[in-house]
């Protein structure tokens, strides 16, 4: 377990990349982009920064301070200091920008403020370079005007490196060893001390690939190495010895993608290192995926794909971060070099792992694009201080072996390789250690991962009804699919699109569902297979929204039902079917969801009603008018309180009013009802009877005088007529 020493370029990182709680690191890559780790409250809290001079397709490193201020930074073209002026000056750094491990900042072991920047070279054979920052005295400076080739120099001529480069602690925590891989795939182990560059180690595992391009990794414990091969589109693992730096050649175990299409680039490890996370560029057909295996005795496991990415959309370099989550970017497309400013993330690596789009915002403008950056971590103490870091199960101070507490401060067994302790099996098995998979020894079911502890040959051995030879349990064919069987190939019995290996789907449509190729699917955008609506809809695809076509209300969305609308079935909200159904107290009215119920609409209660009143005793209840002329108040078209108008009662004398008929059989006077008189028609002398009667013409019909107390004479009436005018003027 190595800390606070810069241990890999880009997104390698070696041993368990913490800090102490006092400490900080941060990464920097892509276009101007950061990402900080602060330990607070006993956990690393990631918060994306930005500002950074760099913009860089994959190359990027950086060293931050103990409190996790970036103080350097490079693209392996340009230097940045903290405040992200360039004092690369003159030097050129020889870099490629566009290369996997491009670049790499390191403290030079056993020299305070000094510093190695290792960059992947422009020229044809891809050699790696080596440049040396001075920051000892007041003035830092570039100890050579030029970069050194580590290849032709320290390592012979005609040994290219790949774009794959390392750095790891030595055994004695002050020396250091360059890892790199040939475009051949053999690895390079290059001392360094405090005296420089020693003599190299190279092992060629056999058979011999195309290593030029994609990640190179170390599990945290640094009990294993990958390297992840583009051009071969395969993934290498092997045993390592970390102290040592040498790795088990003997031991290889290799996957190689199905299809010459499928560009095998990224890789990390889970927090446990026992699993290892692939990322597969396909830019042809342009569906990314994420792959991971679990690595039983150092072999790797069959492929778990986790994720297919559409088109447009991509996966770039990953890295596991100290809270335990792998990061990824995400570029515009696949392979391309557009960025975005999002990554990532894979949660619960070790478990039931997820990846998640777009799971972290990148702050302000800045992009992630290919690459990330190098773990930034400060020479210290290391394994050995007697303080338990994360991704350390203990530390006991020292790093020897056989105490308990391993050199690399794992607690001995269940990681060591040796069957050891209460193991049934080397690493596996007992109250211990976690179960163990098909074939290892075990004692009872307990210790094996499918609970099934069998008598093979004479050896107690766990065996799964994955392996039998026979379709049983949950699986959809044999040995194949269900829940913890492998996927089933091309042409197998299937249940869903689970049961299926990548690339195939589970053609329910068939009258035997089997794995096959250009399934009509729930997600293509088309109207095809079950579906009774572009995706969704019958047996299969989930509802339909609101206006999507429909056979039965099981293919709409809760709370709308299939109705006929214009000669075809739509999904229309319960409320708007012109049926009475769901929790409705009307037609498409009343209940929880619907509007009240208006006039004459069959209710319930009074609160099911626009208008407040639910008539309960007729023979079906329905909603009525609210009645206002029995509210004591006045209101409507009321001209008194609940008297009036044309709906309440005549008003009382002395009440408002605004015509006579508000008054029944009274008559309104200046908006008073007041009594009625007996009126009746002029008699008397012709002359005057035709006054009179002009000016009562003018009286709405009928038209009456008052009687004058029986008199008949010219004069009687002469008062009468001059009484009636003023009555005239009085009415309304």
């Amino acid at each position: 377990m190595f800390r606070k020493i810069v241990v890999a370029l880009a997104c390698v990182f070696i041993g368990t990349q913490t800090l102490h709680a006092e400490n900080g690191y941060h990464w920097v890559f892509g276009n101007g982009a950061g990402l900080r780790f602060d330990y607070i409250a006993g956990a690393y809290i990631p918060t994306p920064t930005d500002g950074f001079a760099l913009n860089s397709v994959e190359a990027a490193s950086s060293l931050a301070d103990d409190d996790g201020n970036v103080f350097l930074y490079t693209d392996g073209v340009s230097l940045w200091d903290g405040s992200h002026q360039d004092i690369s000056f003159d030097v050129s750094l020889e870099a490629n920008r566009s290369s996997t491990h491009g670049a790499v900042l390191i403290p030079y072991p056993g020299w305070p403020r000094r510093y190695i920047i290792l960059t992947q070279g422009l020229d044809e054979d891809s050699s790696l370079y080596y440049t040396v920052y001075n920051m000892t005295g007041d003035v830092p400076f570039f100890e050579t005007d030029a970069p050194i080739p580590l290849v032709g120099s320290v390592v012979p001529d005609g040994f290219p490196s790949s774009e794959k480069v390392a750095v790891l602690p030595g055994e004695d925590l002050s020396s250091a060893n360059v890892v790199f891989v040939s475009d051949l795939g053999e690895i390079y182990v290059v001392p360094l001390t405090r005296d420089g560059f020693g003599t190299f180690q190279n092992y060629l595992p056999a058979p011999a690939t195309a290593g030029i391009y994609g990640q190179i990794a170390f599990a945290p414990n640094g009990q294993y190495i990958a390297t992840a091969n583009y051009i071969g589109n395969n993934v290498r693992l092997m045993p390592f010895d970390p102290l040592t730096a040498t790795p088990d050649v003997a031991s290889l175990s290799v996957y190689t993608a199905p299809t010459e299409e499928e560009l095998v680039y990224s890789l990390a490890f889970s927090p446990s290192g026992n699993r290892l996370f692939m990322g597969i560029i396909d830019q042809v057909n342009q569906l990314d995926k994420v792959v991971y295996f679990d690595i039983v005795g150092g072999t790797l496991g069959a492929p778990t794909v986790l994720i297919t990415q559409a088109p447009d959309f991509s996966y770039g370099q990953m890295r596991l971060g100290p809270d335990g989550v792998i990061y990824i970017t995400q570029p515009s497309n696949s392979g391309g070099q557009g960025g975005t400013g999002f990554l990532a993330t894979i949660t619960d690596p070790d478990g039931m792992p997820i990846l998640t789009r777009d799971a972290v915002a990148l702050a302000g403008t800045s992009l992630g694009r290919v690459g990330l950056s190098t773990h930034p971590v400060w020479v210290g103490t290391p394994c050995g201080d007697g303080v338990v870091d994360w991704g350390e199960t203990c530390d006991d101070g020292n790093r020897v072996a056989g105490d308990g507490c391993g050199p690399m401060c794992q607690i001995e067994g269940c990681i060591d390789r040796r069957l050891n302790g209460s193991e049934t099996d080397a690493d596996c098995g007992g109250p211990d250690c976690p179960s163990c998979w098909d074939g290892y020894i075990c004692v009872d079911n307990s210790d094996c991962f499918f609970q099934n502890c069998e008598d093979v040959n004479g050896t107690n051995r766990c065996v799964s009804h994955c392996t039998d030879g026979v379709a049983n349990e949950d699986e959809t064919d044999l040995d194949c699919g269900g829940e913890l069987c492998l996927p089933c190939s091309e042409g197998l019995l299937c249940q869903t699109d689970a049961d299926c290996e990548a690339d195939t789907r589970c053609n329910i449509f068939s009258g035997e569902p089997r794995c096959e190729r250009g399934v009509p699917t729930c997600e293509d955008g088309l109207f095809n297979g079950f579906e009774t609506g572009p995706d969704c809809g019958g047996p299969h695809c989930g509802p339909c929204t609101l206006g999507f076509p429909c056979d039965s209300d099981a293919d709409c969305i809760e709370g709308a039902t299939c109705t006929e609308r214009l000669g075809t079935t739509i999904c229309v909200e319960h409320c708007d079917n012109d049926v009475r159904d769901a929790d409705e107290v009307g037609v498409d009215c009343g209940g929880a969801s619907c509007d009240l119920c208006p006039l004459e609409s069959e209710c319930e209660t009074d609160e099911d009603c626009a208008s407040g009143i639910c008539d309960t005793g007729r023979q079906v209840p329905e909603c009525v008018r609210l009645d206002t002329c029995r509210d004591g108040v006045q209101n409507g078209e009321e001209t008194d309180v609940d008297c009036g108008g044309s709906l309440c009662r005549a008003c009382e004398l002395g009440e408002s009013c605004l015509e006579d008929s508000d008054c029944g059989v009274n008559a309104c006077f200046d908006e008073v009802c007041e009594e009625r008189v007996d009126l009746v028609r002029p008699s008397g002398p012709a002359s005057l009877r035709t006054v009179v009667e002009t000016s009562l013409d003018t009286i709405p019909a009928p038209e009456y005088l008052l009687t004058g107390g029986g008199c008949t004479s010219q004069q009687g009436f002469g008062f009468i007529a001059i009484g009636l005018l003023g009555l005239m003027r009085r009415r309304k």
